[in-house]
């Protein structure tokens, strides 16, 4: 397990961490994959037994709450992973939910490959419970097309509601 530890802190290094941030994001990890879940008491669970479980729980909260992730690192991270599939293409849809009585609205770029959808970059579009702007669209593209050419995205999949003119 150590090795995999390594292997994985090892293509986190670009994320431009501190050591002890880059070995809790990597035990994340690993504990999703085992848990399935998003609930940090389980996810603690899967931290080392050395220490009590309410540290491990703390130490989930202390990165959650003191890290401002690069997402767009880990954009490029996930597009690098995936450029050789064939399959690839990506996504923009709107989704709409409701949590209670609060609506939450997001607009994501994906990247979709053999049946999978991997969220690369997206926007929270706040007061808002219909579409998406013609200029939220634009922005996030080209917030997209700033960290990978243009001429690397094989497909561009949108339905109709997501036109982008310009």
């Amino acid at each position: 397990m150590k090795d995999i530890e390594a292997q994985l802190e090892d293509q986190f290094s670009f994320f431009d961490l501190h050591k002890s941030r880059l070995k809790c994001l990597c035990r994340l990890v690993f504990a999703l994959l085992e848990t399935r879940t998003v609930n940090l008491s389980r996810l603690s669970l899967c931290f080392s037994t050395e220490v009590k479980l309410e540290s491990s729980y703390r130490r989930i909260q202390r990165f959650f709450s003191q890290l401002t992730f690069p997402f767009d690192q880990l954009s490029l991270f996930i597009w690098n992973h995936f450029q050789g599939e064939e399959s690839g293409a990506l996504a923009l849809d709107r989704t709409n939910w409701k949590f209670g009585k609060t609506h939450i609205n997001i607009l994501m770029l994906s990247l979709c490959f053999d049946g999978y959808s991997v969220p690369l970059m997206w926007k929270v579009l706040r007061d808002k419970r219909g579409n998406s702007s013609q200029e939220e669209r634009i922005l996030l593209l080209q917030r997209f097309v700033s960290i990978i050419k243009p001429d690397h995205i094989p497909l561009l999949l949108a339905d109709r509601e997501l036109i982008v003119l310009k």
